[in-house]
């Protein structure tokens, strides 16, 4: 399983949704740290890539509030 990060600035771009993809995607991240099932070296791997993706989200998602302040 896995939450992808749409590429380049979504058109409709809502913080409400943004906050929902940090958050999952950081779940996603915990859960695979945590995971009891399969091999531990690339349950490590999955988690360190999702929690860099909640890097790059969280980047945009302030970038873009500096840029559209009132969006909410």
């Amino acid at each position: 399983m896995r939450v992808d990060q749409p590429t380049g600035y979504p058109r409709n771009w809502r913080p409400r949704s943004a906050r929902l993809r940090l958050t999952a995607q950081n779940n996603l991240g915990n859960a695979y740290r945590d995971r009891l099932k399969g091999n531990r070296a690339n349950n490590i791997e999955q988690a360190i890539f999702c929690l860099q993706q909640v890097s790059i989200i969280y980047t945009q998602f302030f970038i873009l509030k500096r840029i559209f302040p009132n969006s909410g």
